[in-house]
């Protein structure tokens, strides 16, 4: 089961409204909607642009913002649709008095004519009236000429800088959806024209927000708002106006006027580029996402799409695993093959280092492990499920809690879910008595993302349990000649009280000089553990050569209270590893090698000595950290926590072992010398304002700051002068407890607020 693959919707936090539309092949049979929203399939997105063209835009928008925010809109939608391997029907519209179409395109191949269309809009400033109604009538009359069509699939962009207004009440098309011919009358209307009740002079033969709903679309509402210099009347029109949009895209849904969307205000004309951009993502299935995780690298399973924006000329690119994947100017989009391999770290960078928007779109599979049977009439059962990265659904192995959580529902109610490691499988556990085929609803989601999948594991009564799964647990590199132990590890698939065993078959082993010694051919133990066989690989002789073991085994079942257990059908096979013998390191190169070192030991000592001594001044291995903000209060001098730290959120540390990259601007750089007794330090450079570093080796505050190479936990404090806020960054061990890490920043804090008022007090006594 699938939901969000490369042509799949993209799986949407609960909380939102809008449902997230991906482009590509057809959609997995049986895929579950994500909350939300449907798991709609479109292999072409059709997003209607409706520009307000109302006189005011001459006051509120005089340098065309919002033309250029469009034209962001409709390269990014081409530039993400070309990524996906898809298309977006755009069609563009005006209104005001009335509205009128300017043209339409095929995305990506018809780009430069959709820009030109856009381009129109800096001379369609001269409507008198502000009509909603007709906006939304002529969108509703757009969609509808797509039956069959999704509504998670058509996306209306709307964008206004207004309110709803009449000003002329003769103009064409007000008589279509009313008798009144005053303007206070056809704006009294307005909330009974969109939510109902219709008011008795409508023409309409429902509200507009009931056709919004039969049609099925999704509005995504740009609400400009610049009330500067607005009369009482105007703002008794936006007052009116706030309130029907209110109740048509906010609330909790409980209201009848709620359609599918959401509304976002911007408040300055120099940001509607990013709302736009923002809009266009949204509707292609992609979600706001913190940059600083995108640039650490989020969770790369998961990825089927990254979208980030940067700067207007900023060169923003998008890797995998260092190599570039996508790049563009201002802006890049990038989609997972269907065909790739399980993603790498999937990261963002912008040319100035300053990302100003990130979006991805993330998603997994869920099938069964196995057969999912389980035994009519036990007290228990087990179903065994595999979650994949949505981008590698094909890929060996499945994701375990780094990566995402499980639950599960049995017949409706909450059940047990257990990882279990040795498999890479998450088990179910059905309460029983069974007696009938229950209905198991297995989710998978995600930390600060929510539920990427879906699935209804449909579940089999029998007399038996299935077979068992075994594995080898041990070393998967044979190196030189030897002994390698390791074992078979049995994960029953049951779970009713009774006893399960396995009996090995002889190993088959094509690889000469190498072989299989088990402790016993046969095992038993409880059917709702794991229990393991001891296992020894042997390597007579060194060969470099991949090492094939085939080793199949049968199973017995015993229920409990029984006295004799019965075969299970059919043969299993253990999984194992690709595995690998290789040559030991040779004793007389290594001998030389030696020899060679002490050598160039005795001619170059001084110059050996600073290398070694910077060398271990790196700084420490980035996998065994991680990075942790938290936003901070500032008060006469003194820092405090605007905010819990909770270490939980913390995200992977970008950098290597001479330089990290660290949010809010720091950095973290191994600092080399000449002189072989300095302290061993490395740099703290902050790219704007000063920054105290907890522990620290130069007392003081500055753009720059020496602390100990061997820090373990490292807090970093930064704030401007005279500001009333702040933010820490906090490097935290990859085994630390959380405790000790919020111990750590409190320690940070009350130390740096101490050798702040002694400073302080030093200064106002003039010592």
């Amino acid at each position: 089961m699938r939901t969000g693959r490369r042509g799949r919707a993209a799986a949407i936090l609960a909380a939102m409204l809008l449902a997230g539309i991906a482009l590509g092949p057809a959609a997995t049979t049986g895929a579950q909607p994500s909350p939300g929203g449907t798991d709609a399939e479109c292999g072409t997105l059709d997003v209607l642009l409706l520009m307000d063209e109302s006189a005011s835009l001459r006051t509120t928008d005089p340098q065309n913002r919002r033309v250029e925010a469009a034209d962001v809109l409709v390269r990014s939608l081409a530039a993400s649709a070309e990524a996906a391997g898809g298309t977006v029907d755009l069609t563009i519209a005006a209104f005001g008095s009335g509205v009128s179409d300017v043209g339409s395109a095929t995305l990506p191949a018809e780009t430069t004519s959709a820009v030109d269309l856009v381009q129109s809009f800096t001379t369609r400033t001269e409507a008198r009236n502000t009509d909603y109604v007709l906006a939304l009538q002529a969108a509703a009359d757009h969609f509808a000429a797509r039956a069959g069509v999704p509504t998670t699939c058509k996306r209306l962009v709307w964008f206004t800088d207004g309110a709803y207004s009449i000003d002329d009440p003769a103009a064409p098309g007000i008589a279509s959806y009313t008798s009144s011919t005053r303007s206070d009358e056809i704006e009294a209307e307005f909330e009974g024209q969109v939510c109902g009740a219709l008011p008795p002079p409508s023409r309409l033969a429902e509200p507009l927000s009931a056709r919004i709903l039969s049609v099925g679309f999704v509005v995504q509402l740009v609400d400009f708002r610049d009330a500067a210099g607005e009369s009482p009347a105007e703002q008794a029109e936006r007052a009116n106006t706030d309130r029907v949009v209110a109740r048509l895209l906010g609330g909790d849904g409980t209201d009848p006027c709620r359609v599918p969307g959401e509304r976002v205000e911007a408040g300055r004309a120099a940001v509607l580029a990013d709302e736009f951009f923002t809009q266009g993502q949204i509707a292609l299935g992609r979600l706001p996402v913190d940059c600083a995780a995108l640039s650490a690298g989020y969770p790369s399973p998961l990825v089927e799409a990254a979208s980030a924006r940067g700067a207007p000329g900023t060169t923003v690119t998008i890797l995998r695993d260092g190599t570039e994947v996508a790049s563009g100017t201002g802006f890049a989009s990038y989609t997972a093959p269907a065909d790739a391999p399980t993603p790498g770290l999937v990261t963002a960078a912008a040319g100035d280092g300053r990302l100003t928007g990130c979006y991805a779109d993330l998603s997994a599979v869920i099938t069964p492990s196995g057969e999912a049977t389980v035994v009519e009439g036990a007290p228990s059962g087990l179903v065994g499920v595999t979650v994949r990265g949505g981008a590698a659904a094909d890929a060996a192995g499945g994701l375990g809690p780094d990566a995402v959580a499980v639950a599960a529902l049995v017949d409706g109610a909450p059940a047990a879910v257990e990882w279990q490691a040795a498999t890479g499988t998450w088990q179910v556990r059905l309460a029983g008595p069974i007696v009938a085929p229950p209905d198991v609803v297995v989710t998978a989601s995600t930390p600060g993302w929510g539920d990427l999948a879906t699935a209804s594991i449909s579940v089999a009564l029998g007399d038996t349990p299935p077979l068992p799964e075994v594995v080898w647990e041990g070393p998967d590199t044979l190196e030189g000649a030897g002994s390698f132990p390791g074992r078979l590890v049995v994960v029953p698939t049951a779970a009713t009280g009774g006893t399960v065993c396995v009996t090995f078959a002889t190993p088959t082993i094509p690889t000469p000089g190498v072989a299989l010694t088990l402790s016993t051919d046969q095992a038993c133990g409880p059917d709702d553990d794991t229990f393991a066989v001891d296992a020894v690989l042997t390597v007579d002789g060194q060969r470099n050569a991949p090492v094939e073991v085939a080793l199949e085994f049968t199973a017995s079942y015993r229920p409990a209270g029984a006295t004799d257990g019965q075969a299970l059908p059919g043969t299993g096979e253990v999984a194992f590893p690709a595995l690998t013998a290789t040559k030991a390191a040779d004793a007389s190169t290594t001998a030389l090698i030696t020899v060679v070192l002490v050598v160039l030991s005795a001619l170059l000592p001084v110059v050996l000595l600073l290398v070694l001594v910077n060398l271990n001044r790196r700084l420490p291995d980035p996998r065994g950290r991680r990075v942790a903000t938290v936003a901070l209060t500032a008060r006469d001098g003194a820092l405090s926590l605007a905010e819990p730290l909770d270490p939980d959120d913390a995200s992977p540390l970008v950098g290597n072992r001479n330089h990290y990259d660290l949010p809010h601007g720091l950095e973290v750089t191994r600092r080399a010398t000449l002189n072989p007794f300095a302290e061993t330090s490395v740099e703290v450079t902050s790219a704007h304002g000063s920054v105290t570093a907890v522990p620290w080796m130069r007392i003081g505050r500055g753009r720059a700051i020496d602390v100990p190479a061997s820090f373990g936990h490292l807090v970093l404090l930064r704030n401007d002068p005279g500001a009333d806020h702040g933010v820490a960054v906090v490097v935290i061990p990859a085994d630390a407890e959380s405790i000790d890490t919020v111990r750590a920043l409190d320690e940070a804090l009350a130390t740096t607020n101490r050798t702040s008022d002694r400073v302080n007090t030093l200064l106002a006594t003039g010592q």
